[in-house]
C-alpha cells in the first residue's frame, strides 16, 4: 500500500510539525510564538511545547503499529480505490503546500486575515527570538520522533503483546495510561461541585420556591374567599333594604292617589304607581 503509506506519513509529519517542509510546523510555531510573548504567564508556552513532544511520540507509535506491525487481517492488504486515494493525495499535497503561505518570509494567510497585502521578504526571519523558537520547536519534534522510533520502530510488533513503553518506562506508561489523571481530577473537583450545586438547586426549588408559591397561593385564595363572602353579605343586605323600601313607597303613592291624584302618575316615590 505505497500511496496510502506515503499520504498517511505526510499527514503524520504535518501533524507533528516536522521542520520547514510541512504546514504544521509553521502553524505550530505561530502558536508557540504567541504563547511565548504572552505577558501574563509562560505556563501555556511550556504546556504547548510538551504537547508537541507527545504528539510526535504518539504519532510515530501509531505509524509503527499500523504499517510496521504484524498484519492481523484475514485477507491480503491492497491499495485503496481511487475514490479514497484521490482525497488522500489532495490532503497530503496541501499538508505540504499550504506551509508556503504561512512562513515568516511570506505570511500570506496572516496578511489575508488582517486585511492587507503580503510581500515576500526574508527579513521576516530576523524577528527577535524567532530562530531560537524554530530551533527549540524542531528539537522537540525530532526528540519525540527519535524516542518513539527507538521504542516501537523497525521491529515486529504484535497488538496482543504488552506495550513496549510499559517495559522500558513503567512509571511514564502508568502516567500516560491514566491520561495524567486529569479526568479523575476533573471529576473530583468540577463535576463534584456541579453535582453538589444541583442538589442545592433541587432543594431550593422544592422547598423554597415551590413552598413559597404554595403559601402565597393559599393566602391569596383565603383573602379572595373572605372578600367574596363580604361582597355577598353586603349585596344581600342591600337587597333586603331595597325590598323593604318598595312597599312603603307603593303605599304612600296609593295614599296620594286617594287624595285626588290624576290618572297620570305624578308620584315621584315609586314607578310602580304609574
Amino acid at each position: 500500500m505505497p500511496w496510502t503509506f506515503i499520504t498517511y506519513a505526510v499527514g503524520m509529519l504535518a501533524l507533528c510539525g516536522f521542520p520547514l517542509f510541512f504546514s504544521g510546523f509553521w502553524s505550530k510555531d505561530g502558536i508557540l510564538e504567541a504563547a511565548q510573548h504572552w505577558s501574563v504567564a509562560k505556563t501555556p508556552f511550556y504546556l504547548l511545547v510538551f504537547g508537541a513532544l507527545l504528539t510526535a511520540f504518539y504519532m510515530t507509535r501509531q505509524v509503527s503499529y499500523v504499517f510496521f506491525g504484524n498484519y492481523r487481517g484475514h485477507k491480503e492488504a491492497h491499495e485503496s480505490p481511487p475514490v479514497m486515494l484521490l482525497p488522500l493525495v489532495i490532503l497530503a499535497f496541501f499538508a505540504m503546500g499550504l506551509g508556503l503561505v504561512g512562513t515568516p518570509a511570506w505570511p500570506w494567510f496572516r496578511a489575508f486575515l488582517e486585511g492587507h497585502a503580503a510581500g515576500f521578504s526574508a527579513a521576516g526571519f530576523s524577528e527577535p527570538g524567532l530562530l531560537a523558537l524554530m530551533a527549540t520547536s524542531s528539537i522537540v519534534v525530532l526528540l519525540g520522533l527519535f524516542v518513539a522510533w527507538r521504542i516501537y520502530g523497525n521491529k515486529p510488533i504484535k497488538a496482543e503483546d504488552p506495550d513496549a513503553l510499559e517495559h522500558a518506562m513503567p512509571t511514564i506508561w502508568t502516567l500516560l495510561e491514566g491520561k495524567f489523571y486529569i479526568d479523575e481530577f476533573y471529576g473530583a473537583t468540577v463535576i463534584a461541585f456541579y453535582a453538589w450545586w444541583a442538589r442545592v438547586a433541587d432543594w431550593l426549588d422544592r422547598r423554597v420556591w415551590v413552598g413559597s408559591w404554595q403559601v402565597w397561593r393559599g393566602s391569596s385564595a383565603k383573602a379572595l374567599s373572605w372578600a367574596g363572602c363580604s361582597t355577598s353579605i353586603g349585596s344581600t343586605v342591600a337587597l333586603i333594604r331595597a325590598a323593604r323600601s318598595w312597599p312603603v313607597a307603593a303605599d304612600s303613592c296609593h295614599a296620594s292617589r286617594a287624595d285626588g291624584c290624576r290618572s297620570t302618575c305624578d308620584c315621584s316615590h315609586s314607578r310602580s304607581c304609574c
